[in-house]
């Protein structure tokens, strides 16, 4: 059965243009080619620029910091090197068998299945629903209770949106950073010194 927002990533696909960026995303595209971890069958798919797309729509529609631009691709760099059939976060069973409980590009669990209706080895469909994700995680505003600057509230959602439980202990994940942030800064960094890598 398809979740609530199941359609959208399908329906967005006719909105996005390949030549109407509203960025220059030729920086971070670079560095995003210089994912350690990306096998070059992958990087040869075309995904960086289709990734790119995605992005760039959903930063218009919620407008969200251009600080933040490449935070997509940081994700699945860091997620599957851009592997669309990518497995992790194995589990045990009592057979003994693994089987993963993460898949795919940006490595969702079975959860996203129920909530957005999502083919996990869906590349495409896998990025639409990660905006989103991140965005509906904004919009719920877990960080009302602290002053924050708008990126600030961003960054938390990030973080609220990739990782565990939210409690008031772990003030709701508001301070906290992501892997994918931290693979984003390094890429900004090499931007502005002229280093290409990551």
């Amino acid at each position: 059965m398809e979740g609530e927002y199941g359609l959208i990533g399908i329906l967005v696909l006719s909105v996005v243009s390949t030549t109407n960026l509203s960025y220059d995303y030729d920086n971070l595209i670079n560095e995003a080619y210089y994912c350690t971890n990306a096998k070059e069958k992958n990087l040869n798919t075309g995904i960086i620029e289709k990734l790119v797309e995605i992005e760039d729509f959903y930063f218009q529609a919620y407008n969200i910091p251009n600080e933040l631009r490449g935070m997509l691709l940081a994700a699945a760099c860091v997620e599957s090197g851009y592997d669309a059939k990518a497995k992790g976060d194995w589990k045990i069973t009592l057979k003994p068998k693994k089987h993963p409980r993460a898949k795919g590009i940006l490595q969702f669990w079975h959860w996203a299945e129920k909530e957005y209706g999502l083919n996990r080895l869906d590349p495409i469909q896998s990025a639409h629903i990660w905006m989103i994700h991140v965005a509906n995680t904004y919009t719920k505003n877990f960080c009302r209770g602290y002053r924050l600057t708008k990126k600030q509230r961003w960054l938390g959602a990030w973080a609220q949106a990739v990782r565990g439980r939210l409690t008031k202990e772990n003030r709701y994940r508001c301070f906290q950073r992501t892997k994918h942030w931290k693979k984003l800064r390094k890429w900004k960094r090499n931007i502005k010194n002229n280093v290409p890598g990551c």
